[in-house]
């Protein structure tokens, strides 16, 4: 069950995402996750899915997401 604002497990944070603007999507999709007492929504686990790929998320995955969002914000502070 992937998040879409009516079903949200408070345990993890899954979203798919299109690795073509991952980290605009990223920042849309976390900044609208549900407000939640006493959990910090950064401090869930994810499980990431992305746009039009087969895979199921085992951590693999997640770690490709991480690694593209962090070349993404290197490569903006880059242009500035």
């Amino acid at each position: 069950m992937f998040f879409s604002g009516e079903n949200f497990n408070p345990a993890f944070f899954e979203f798919e995402v299109n690795r073509n603007c991952i980290l605009d999507e990223s920042i849309e999709k976390v900044v609208k996750l549900p407000l939640l007492q006493n959990i910090d929504r950064l401090q869930l686990q994810f499980k990431i899915r992305f746009e039009n790929e087969p895979g199921i998320d085992m951590g693999g995955l997640t770690n490709e997401y991480f690694k593209l969002v962090i070349q993404e914000i290197f490569k903006a502070q880059d242009t500035r």
